[in-house]
């Protein structure tokens, strides 16, 4: 981390200096800086993680239509009293790990489900709602403490809306 944090000095000072009468061929440069990844374009060129980035919408727009289609499938319990399951919000880790929290009108389920190319989802955790929050019951929570993108149903559209 402070090779990067050096790097990413020295890199400034070179371009500061010397400014357009260095003509490296570089596309991409990324530092890591407390976890975060930053991508500074140098020689002008589209940077093909970005663009991957601008579209998560759609992604995940994909990924909730899905999982809400398909959540009767993908739910590791029955709904009680002969109800069915619902999704009421996702929560998105990252754009291929995803928390879907569902109900029948009688209990509160969550499930942690990762995505990965074809698409192939998989349920990785599940939780049943308790005292203090979410207990996991089986499988494992490997997005645990990650910051967290809030996805709900808006009624009027039937859209699913960011909600932080």
């Amino acid at each position: 981390m402070a090779r990067d944090a050096f790097l990413a000095e020295v890199l400034f000072v070179v371009f500061f200096f010397y400014g357009e009468e260095i003509k490296f061929k570089i596309s991409n440069f990324k530092i890591k800086n407390l976890g975060t990844e930053i991508t500074e374009k140098i020689n002008g060129k589209v940077d093909e993680d970005k663009a991957q980035e601008e579209k998560p919408g759609v992604l995940r727009e994909e990924i909730m239509n899905y999982t809400t289609e398909n959540i009767v499938s993908l739910s590791p319990q029955e709904p009680v009293l002969g109800g069915s399951w619902h999704i009421i919000r996702f929560w998105f880790a990252t754009d291929s790990d995803i928390y879907a929290e569902y109900e029948d009108g009688h209990v509160l389920r969550q499930i942690l489900i990762s995505v990965k190319e074809g698409p192939d989802y998989k349920v990785i955790g599940y939780f049943e709602s308790g005292e203090d929050g979410w207990q996991i019951k089986v499988g494992e929570d490997t997005q645990f403490g990650k910051p967290l993108d809030l996805y709900e149903r808006d009624n009027e559209t039937g859209k699913w809306i960011k909600k932080n």
